[in-house]
């Protein structure tokens, strides 16, 4: 009583177009290709394409302004450090004003 191997002499499922071969009445199997990225984004409906580039566009959006802040923050936190070691090197606070009090109307 040996366990015969069910699978020999068995026909084996040839893959249809789109990836997907099927496996027995009414049943199929996905393969790799058909769960591409890019294979999911075109086989998606209309509405499906445009909720992704519209999240695609936001989180590019989203990004520049992180990296801008980003920017921005460093550039304060610079002249910050910059203002400090003027301000404790035991200068002139008439000319450390006359230098950053203009700097400070600027900005306004």
């Amino acid at each position: 009583m040996g366990v015969e191997n069910i699978s020999e002499g068995a026909p084996q499922a040839q893959p249809l177009e789109g990836g997907v071969a099927p496996v027995a009445d009414g049943v199929t199997q996905v393969t790799a290709d058909s769960m591409s990225i890019m294979s999911l984004i075109a086989e998606a409906s209309l509405v499906v394409q445009l909720v992704m580039l519209l999240l695609f566009l936001a989180s590019l959006i989203s990004w520049s302004v992180i990296f801008s802040k980003f920017l921005a923050l460093r550039r304060e936190r610079a002249l910050t450090n910059k203002f400090e070691r003027e301000f404790w090197s035991g200068g002139s606070m008439q000319a450390l004003f006359n230098q950053w009090g203009v700097e400070t109307k600027k900005a306004s």
